[in-house]
Order: C-alpha cells, then structure tokens, then sequence
C-alpha cells in the first residue's frame, strides 16, 4: 500500500492472486514439510492460558465465598475474625500476581523473540526513527499525551490490577498487570501504553516491507491518523492496538508456515486477556477466512476455556456479563443506535476518513483477482459495522477492521496511478481525526486538527469526556 512496487513483483502477486491465494501468503495447505502438532503438545499453550483466563476473568467476589467456606480467610486475631482487605492483601493478590507473571511469561517470551526477529529481519535502524517522526507528527494533530477516560482508568487499575470488582474493564487485565508487574503502574502507564502503539506501528511498517512497499514518511503519518491508531491518540492507554499487534505476529506466522502455529494460537491468547470483544472482532475472520479450518480447532479451546472462566465468575448465567457490557449509564447501547443513525454513520466515515476511497477501489480489484480476500475485508467489515449495534464508541469499533484495510489498499495501490494515491493520502490527513460516539457525540481533541477546523465548522470545545468501551 505505500510505495511503488517492482512491475515483476506485482506481476507474481497478480498471479498469486487468480489461484487463490493471498498476496505472499501460502494457500490453505501447509508446507509439506511441516507437520501438524497433535493436540497434546498444545497444553504448554493452553495451560498457561487458562490460568491467566482464570485470573483475567474469575474476580475476588468469587473466591472469596470458597476461602471462606474453607476456612481459609486471613484472620490475625481470633476476636476479630477473619479480615477482607488483609486475605486480599496478603493471600489473593499474591498468589494471582505471581501466577498471572508465570502464566503471561509462558505466552509473552516466545511472542516477544518473534517479534525481534522480525523487526531485525526487515526493519533498519532508520525506520525505527521514521516510524517515531511519524508518531510524533500524528500525535501533533491530535495532541493526546496522557491518558483519558477510560484510558485513565486502566492506568489506575494498574496501581492494582488484580483487585477485580464486575466492571466493563476487569477482564482486560494484560496491559495493567504489566504494568504493574514490571513496576510501570500509576503515571508511568502511559509510558507502557505508547511503546505498544510504536511496537505496533514497527510490526505494521515490517509486514509493508516484507510485501517490498516501503513506506514514506507521509504515508505513515496518513495511515498513524485512522483505525485503531487514531483510537490510540485520542484516548491513549486503551489496550485495542496491542490487539492488532498479535493479529500482525499471526499474519506473520502463517506467511511463514502455512498454517495457525503455536505463536499464532498464543497471540490469540493474549488478545483475549488485553480486550476480548477487540479479539474477537479482529481475529474472527482471519480465522474463519484466511488461516483456514484447521485453526478452528485450537482456536475454539482456547475461546472456549476463556469464555468457561468468564461465565464461572457468572454462575453461568451469560445474560449478566451482557447486560453490563452493553449497558452505558443505565441505559442500552440499542438506544443510542436506533435514536442518533447519524451518529453512526459519521463514526464509520471518522474511522479511516479518506481512506475509504482506497478501501473500495481495493474491493473492485479484489472481486476480479481473489474472492477470498475479498470475503476476508468484507466479513471484517460486517462484523465491526454490527458491532455497533451493542456499542457506543462508533469510531473506534469500526477502527478495528484496521487489518483488512491495510489488505484492502495493498489491492488498490496497484490498480491506480502513483499520484492519485499519494493525493489521497495526502488529503486522509488534511480531514480531522476526530470521534464519534453514541453517547458522546462529536468529541475534538487539543491537536492541529481542532485549531484548523475551529474556525470553519461549529465543533465542541476539546473535553475530557467519560465514555464507555467495548
């Protein structure tokens, strides 16, 4: 997508295409001389997993009744009887705290020396100071530092991250146990939360180079201000763009190996544990369209034993954990869809602004070289325009189909002159970045943005506004 190609390379993507297969990616079988695990190699994956899920999602509302039925309260003095804060303090939170940092290791370590190698493999030394210019430049028009929001919120879970109580933002405990788990917490979140979006912006930076598109440094800064990147500099601290990190570490491991490994399923791990609706909404039709049925196994236990622990802490009663995610200030977020349409519509369009154009173009293309993915891009759409039925922040739902339309311009760069391309990019980053919510309205930010457009449309004064994620 950004960047010219060598007319050879695209001949072969071209090719690659018409037999059905994405551009540098295998096709549906793996390579011969890769053989499949069996199931039970998987548990050094699922064990881990499901202790984190455990931990992620069962609160200390629930263990608490079981310890003390066991008789295993803290109690410092028999008069007194057994003590809430000192069995939380001294017994739960410990015990979870050093759990959670032996279960996450298992599952971060491998992901972490794959994401070295691959940032070795195709990055230098320049793209690192690139891909930061553009950061910053991006973050000029918005000029979003520290956390707000909700952002503020994980940040101040991460003082204490596994003293659960039943919220929206309970289970979405990886980036606040870091957190605190490597001493970041407090204020220093915010330290924790933009390395994930560099890390992230690296990790798509090298996925463009593997496909030989080298990116300038106005392309970056175009594609830095929409989609889940936007969504990072508007409300920084949110955990979606470590999402789209583990979706790209997968990406990377089925162009490798032709099939969902075992760093692939541990991505999908992770990304449940930091924003489960964000996973699901991300890796759902990847799974289902481009790794293939034999994903679909693996994939399924592990959703499988998060959804088990989440309906645990429950009582197995599912309708309660629905009620509290879509539910904004007592009231349905159905509402909010049913009485501000507009609002919606002006959401989508916010997500990736003029980019839009190339996503279209892409899907024409798409249509005639490869229906898979075309079908890809198109349930990805599908699936985050629904989403929005059952939540409020219209903007950044729909920034998560950032993976399809990274897809998307890679078709489209190819079908258009250099110079259109380049001048919708161009114009991508001359509209605004603002967002768009149910609940919320139009919401600016402190940035270029505001000040250029303050004049000339009728736009609220930046705020600092609570709003629900999902």
């Amino acid at each position: 997508m950004f960047g010219a190609k060598q007319n050879s390379v695209v001949l072969d993507e071209t090719t690659n295409l018409r037999y059905g297969r994405l551009p540098d990616l295998l096709s549906e079988d793996p390579k011969p001389f890769v053989k499949q695990e069996v199931l039970g190699v998987r548990l050094r994956v699922f064990l881990p997993a499901a202790v984190c899920f455990f931990i992620t999602n069962v609160t200390n509302g629930t263990i608490l009744p079981i310890l003390e039925k066991h008789h295993l309260m803290y109690s410092s003095n028999q008069v007194l009887g057994p003590s809430v804060d000192k069995t939380v303090a001294f017994l739960i939170g410990p015990a979870k705290s050093a759990l959670y940092f032996v279960g996450s290791g298992f599952l971060l370590v491998p992901i972490g020396l794959r994401i070295k190698s691959t940032l070795n493999k195709f990055l230098t030394g320049r793209d690192y100071f690139q891909t930061l210019g553009a950061i910053l430049v991006a973050l000029l028009l918005i000029a979003t530092v520290f956390p707000l929001s909700f952002g503020r919120s994980y940040g101040r879970i991460s003082i204490d991250p596994f003293n659960q109580d039943v919220s929206q933002l309970y289970r979405r405990l990886l980036v606040p146990a870091l957190s605190y788990l490597y001493h970041l917490n407090g204020f220093l979140f915010v330290f924790v939360a933009w390395f994930f979006v560099f890390l992230s912006a690296l990790m798509l930076k090298a996925y463009l180079k593997k496909k030989l598109i080298f990116p300038s440094l106005l392309e970056e800064v175009s594609f830095l201000t929409v989609g889940i990147f936007a969504s990072c500099y508007q409300f920084p601290g949110y955990p979606e763009v470590l999402v789209l990190l583990f979706a790209f570490v997968a990406l990377f491991e089925y162009e490798e190996f032709g099939r969902f490994t075992e760093i692939a399923l541990m991505s999908f791990a992770l990304a449940l544990m930091a924003h489960e609706s964000a996973a699901v909404l991300i890796f759902a039709p990847m799974l289902l369209v481009l790794f293939g049925p034999r994903s679909w196994l693996n994939a399924s236990i592990m959703l499988g034993l998060y959804v088990f622990f989440l309906l645990a802490n429950f009582g197995f009663h599912p309708e309660i954990p629905l009620h509290v995610q879509a539910t904004i200030s007592n009231v349905p977020a159905t509402f909010y869809f049913y009485h501000y349409p507009f609002r919606v519509f002006l959401g989508c369009i916010l997500a990736f602004k003029a980019l839009w154009i190339l996503v279209v173009v892409g899907l024409w293309r798409m249509r005639k070289v490869n229906l898979r993915l075309m079908w890809f891009c198109t349930i990805t759409f599908g699936v985050v325009f629904a989403s929005t039925y059952i939540a409020v922040d219209y903007t950044r739902m729909i920034g998560l189909a950032t993976v399809a339309v990274v897809v998307c311009l890679q078709s489209a760069r190819n079908y258009m002159s250099r110079q259109m391309y380049i001048g919708i990019l161009a114009v991508n980053i001359l509209l605004p970045g603002f967002y768009m919510g149910g609940n919320t309205g139009l919401m600016t930010f402190k940035g270029i943005y505001y000040q250029a457009y303050k004049h000339v449309l009728p736009l609220p004064l930046p705020q600092q506004t609570n709003h629900n994620p999902h």
